[in-house]
């Protein structure tokens, strides 16, 4: 964590939400300039007049103000090998013997180093402009025996989120087998394991406890077709029809080969197949899906969220960057493992795997909207909002106050540099929910 960050106040010690004075936000739309902003005390924005004057007691922030981005795809614990998987221990490296090594360490935590690592990824993250973060957590028991309750561990998770200042949509995943046809779970898989009254109890609780809390906010996940039946995804999700869903999805080529030799249908036709899909769904990665499964995206009105330097560092696959933008099915990305954290190189890795895959530069970008900055910008700001069911990802009056300010100058190339030219230029200010929360110096 830099020093001269200070995202260490707790949740219940921050002032009173003051009306902003900004010199220029982005919106989808253009540049809008010198607006004043208006912020109930929920963290909501109740008001925006542009083109006047601040008055006193305003807080100003000079260059431009971007909506604050919703990291849709977080292991926390993951963070902890970062760096330390870059090596050749056997003769052939992939993702499944990367996954074994974070099995390994997922066998020292314990309750004061999950928190360790959370608070300073989350801190991370807020430093560089991640304002909200989807938590897809699976861990439900730390080593040393069942003793933990899958609630204290979220707990950790929150007390986390709270002691940075970080929107914290958490995501308790059901993870029950080791693979297709209900295999068992292997040892090192034993603390994923909840049954199904135990996971439907413990998102009861979250929903009954964060109902009305400022920054914390439910959602539902399953980790893969591998790992829970599709007759116990259509029960659960029917059973909570509000909730935002994730689940991952044709991560990997052995995955859509299993899937395929087993049922005879891809994953994504396969769970559509079985399960009734509706906006509320964000399916992770789809990097090896078809067209045709994108077309079931497209009808069902699915999200994808793209979690590029991750699938880079796996050697996962290409971001279907390209057919998303084809059949106009949101999508939003992540930082997933965390070997990243970076925004902006999400968006720059996105962009330049689908140069390197066509041959051609400024990929993504339509008749309308010529540059991929704007667009890429435009399509997660839109999807924010889809992956959390929270007013995120824009600055309209409605939408939560989380912004971060860059304290440059502004010209027609502002967001292209920002987005494209490196090193990332990091935020000056941070704001969540209306409150000022952290100052890059």
């Amino acid at each position: 964590m830099d020093k001269k960050l200070d995202f260490t106040r707790h949740i219940g010690e921050y002032s009173l939400v003051k009306p902003f004075f900004l010199e220029a936000f982005w919106t989808p739309d253009g540049i809008q300039r010198h607006a004043r902003i208006v912020i109930n005390r929920s963290g909501l924005i109740r008001q925006i007049d542009v083109d006047v004057k601040a008055e006193p007691g305003d807080i100003k922030l000079s260059g431009l103000t971007l909506p604050g981005f919703v990291n849709g795809h977080s292991h926390v614990h993951q963070r902890i090998i970062a760096g330390e998987t870059e090596y050749r221990a056997q003769a052939q490296d992939d993702f499944w013997t990367w996954r074994e090594a974070m099995y390994q360490a997922i066998n020292k935590l314990d309750e004061e180093r999950l928190f360790e690592c959370a608070q300073q990824t989350y801190a991370e993250m807020l430093s560089v402009g991640y304002t909200s973060v989807v938590e897809f957590h699976y861990v439900h028991h730390l080593p040393g025996g069942l003793a933990n309750s899958p609630n204290e561990i979220i707990g950790v998770l929150v007390d986390a989120a709270e002691s940075v200042g970080i929107r914290l949509i958490v995501c308790p995943v059901l993870y029950q087998h080791g693979g297709l046809d209900s295999q068992p779970l292997s040892k090192e898989q034993k603390c994923f394991y909840l049954s199904d009254e135990a996971f439907v109890r413990l998102v009861d609780d979250l929903v009954e406890q964060y109902a009305n809390h400022v920054l914390v906010h439910p959602a539902l996940g399953f980790h893969s077709l591998r790992a829970v039946s599709v007759d116990t995804i259509k029960k659960i999700a029917a059973r909570f029809p509000a909730l935002p869903k994730h689940i991952h999805i044709s991560e990997q080529p052995k995955e859509v080969s299993d899937v395929k030799a087993r049922y005879q249908m891809t994953p994504i036709q396969y769970l559509a197949h079985h399960v009734s899909l509706d906006p509320s769904w964000t399916l992770i990665h789809a990097t090896h899906a078809s067209a045709e499964e994108f077309e079931t995206c497209h009808r069902e009105d699915v999200s994808v969220c793209l979690c590029p330097t991750t699938e880079a560092n796996l050697g996962d696959g290409f971001a279907p960057i390209g057919r998303l933008l084809d059949e106009g099915i949101a999508f939003g990305f992540g930082s997933d493992s965390h070997v990243a954290l970076d925004p902006f190189e999400e968006v720059r890795l996105a962009e330049y795997t689908e140069r390197l895959r066509t041959g051609r530069r400024l990929c993504c970008t339509t008749e309308e909207v010529l540059s991929p900055a704007q667009l890429l910008l435009s399509r997660w700001s839109e999807a924010g909002g889809r992956m959390t069911n929270q007013p995120l990802g824009c600055i309209e009056v409605g939408h939560y106050a989380d912004w971060v300010n860059f304290d440059t100058s502004i010209d027609n190339y502002i967001l292209e540099r920002l987005f494209f030219k490196t090193p990332s230029l990091r935020p000056r200010h941070v704001i969540v929910g209306g409150r000022l929360i952290g100052e890059n110096a």
